[in-house]
């Protein structure tokens, strides 16, 4: 008996937290015994070949902007889409982001398959026209509780579900010799205060808060540096951004203290590098990233924004500071730098919380349980659709 089949559409071209959150997402469905195919965009060749390394099939699709003006590209964009979900024989359509649903969730309709789509940042202002082309999606499912709560299409988030991702737990390595060839690596001293972030370098990411925070922090610690993991240079935005924060960390006088390191694939190397982990943002759903930081035991402090607060327990777990407050951050901050041994406690129980709350396997049950929901009331357990063809 073949298992039902599902259809991932990815909203971006490159690889970052929703392509590795749906990659998660395919890999729990497969120990549940589903069958799982991933849409990209057409040209995307590096995020192709990461599902391909993970023995995933993919197909790809034209993103054309629905419009009501002139809906002849858009049609014909659905039209093939249509026909390549029917080939494949997908069941069920799961959009990884509100935006692929924009693109796709038409096309799931009319090839007969049951519409899901995943919202993963906060949406609470999402104007009619654009609602209107999220109708087709019969079901959302929510990265948090606030996320949900403040979604936009207030109806549909009462019968949408909250999947709480998770993360496998790393083994923690306690090796001096590893942090600092990792340190090498990015060319910062063995003995400095490293503050780590790791997220594309984008508007929504309030990096100007933490440049104010970081200097009165250096004005104290000179010694510290601060390291950023992802994009900066690959996607246009990112670099046009990050040339607007450049001239502020120069007018600062922190160039030679941020060190942006680049989309990197080996985290472990990051998460050795780093003493503190931070978020400062000005919103998200539920960051991912902060599990992951967790699980390797680093003390975290993140802006109190979205669903960051069902992630971390403040003053247990780790520090929550309010929006856009550079001065509350430095203070946060600093604690830790100062105080060692509290900055042990907070890592040690977020990384208990994340093994208590957020693994691996607690994810596998949760997808588990919810695509066995949405099968029997579907009636689809028990189909039997032919093989996929590469």
């Amino acid at each position: 008996m073949n298992p039902i089949r599902i259809a991932h559409i990815l909203p971006f071209p490159n690889i970052g937290g929703t392509e590795l959150a749906t990659l998660r997402l395919a890999d729990a469905l497969a120990m549940a015994g589903y069958e799982s195919i991933l849409f990209c965009p057409s040209g995307s060749t590096q995020l192709r070949q990461l599902f391909h390394d993970h023995s995933f099939v993919t197909s790809c699709y034209d993103q054309v902007e629905p419009s009501y003006h002139n809906p002849g590209p858009y049609l014909r964009a659905t039209h093939f889409l249509v026909h390549e979900l029917r080939r494949h024989q997908v069941r069920i359509v799961h959009c990884s982001d509100v935006l692929a649903a924009h693109y796709a969730a038409l096309a799931g309709r009319l090839s007969g398959a049951f519409v899901m789509s995943h919202v993963r940042c906060q949406s609470c202002d999402i104007s009619k026209r654009d609602q209107s082309f999220l109708y087709p999606v019969q079901r959302f499912v929510f990265v948090s509780r606030q996320t949900r709560d403040t979604f936009a299409m207030r109806k549909r988030a009462l019968r949408g579900d909250v999947l709480y991702d998770g993360i496998t737990l790393p083994a923690i390595s306690t090796s001096i010799a590893s942090r600092d060839e990792a340190r090498r690596h990015y060319g910062i001293a063995p003995d400095a205060i490293v503050v780590g972030m790791a997220c594309r370098v984008h508007p929504c990411k309030d990096f100007e808060t933490l440049i104010v925070a970081a200097k009165k922090i250096v004005d104290s610690f000179p010694r510290c540096s601060f390291l950023i993991a992802g994009d900066h240079q690959k996607e246009p935005a990112h670099r046009e951004h990050y040339g607007r924060l450049a001239a502020l960390i120069n007018q600062a006088g922190l160039c030679k203290h941020f060190i942006f390191a680049g989309f990197e694939q080996d985290m472990n190397r990051f998460y050795s590098a780093i003493d503190t982990f931070v978020l400062s943002s000005h919103s998200e759903g539920f960051p991912l990233v902060l599990l992951e930081a967790m699980s390797y035991a680093k003390p975290v402090v993140a802006t109190d924004v979205g669903g960051v607060s069902e992630a971390i327990v403040h003053n247990h777990s780790g520090l929550l500071v309010p929006h856009a407050s550079p001065e509350k951050l430095a203070e946060s901050l600093l604690l830790l730098i100062r105080n060692p041994e509290e900055a042990r406690r907070l890592s040690e129980t977020a990384r208990l919380q994340v093994e208590q709350k957020f693994s691996e396997q607690q994810f596998f049950q949760r997808v588990k349980t919810l695509y066995s929901s949405l099968s029997r009331q579907l009636n689809l357990m028990g189909e039997s659709p032919a093989c996929i063809s590469t």
